[in-house]
């Protein structure tokens, strides 16, 4: 999927608000300013791959490209990465730059990294500048299925021998489909991270539910 349409589908999922496009890392990042939160998301992570494949059909929804077909095919999947922070215009430097340095530990890490939910990411929030500001108090991240659509984990499939190049580098597979998912990226605080190391995500997900954490505020 190339990254104009790509583009159109993010935005086509996210909540109305003033637009904007950043050049951050290597990775085109979109960015939602909706007035009460930032929604901040990779636009061209899809282009690395990283070895996920899933049973897929071309009339999976809720997004479908190619002929209408019950056919069931092997997809290679291929997420981008989305925050959403609560504030406005100070915070969209944070989500920005929290999301191309998520995707930028993975595309570096040699497969040590994985764009997968309940993957951990030591000291993201310090490379998105967190400590340039000393209020805000999130130092990392955990990718995670997302929670912000009803209807599920949206995502747009591509055919095998339709899937098109979602950037120079991108290598294709002719007997594989494509799957784009959305995975989003949660940021946490200090206390919250070394939680979860001890007890496990669902540990740090029981605590943050118990607790009544608002996960959105960069400076719980």
């Amino acid at each position: 999927m190339k990254k104009d349409e790509t583009i159109y589908w993010i935005d086509s999922l996210m909540p109305e608000g003033e637009a904007s496009v950043v050049e951050l890392a290597g990775f085109t990042v979109r960015l939602i300013d909706t007035g009460g939160e930032v929604v901040a998301s990779t636009v061209d992570f899809a282009q690395i791959p990283h070895g996920m494949t899933a049973p897929a059909a071309a009339t999976t929804g809720p997004v479908t490209v190619g002929e209408n077909s019950t056919a069931t095919f092997t997809a290679d999947v291929r997420p981008e990465i989305f925050t959403v922070i609560a504030g406005g215009e100070k915070e969209m430097e944070l989500a920005a730059r929290a999301v191309a340095a998520a995707a930028g530990l993975v595309r570096d890490s040699g497969g040590r990294v994985l764009a997968q939910p309940g993957q951990l990411l030591a000291g993201v929030g310090v490379l998105a500048l967190a400590d340039a500001d000393e209020t805000l108090t999130v130092k990392h991240g955990l990718l995670t299925v997302p929670w912000v659509w009803e209807d599920g984990v949206p995502h747009m499939i591509e055919q095998p021998g339709k899937v098109t190049a979602a950037g120079p580098d991108d290598r294709q597979d002719g007997n594989l489909g494509r799957m784009t998912v959305m995975l989003q990226l949660v940021l946490l605080t200090e206390d919250e991270y070394h939680h979860a190391l001890a007890y496990g995500v669902t540990g740090l997900q029981e605590a943050l539910i118990e607790q009544g954490a608002d996960v959105t505020d960069p400076r719980r």
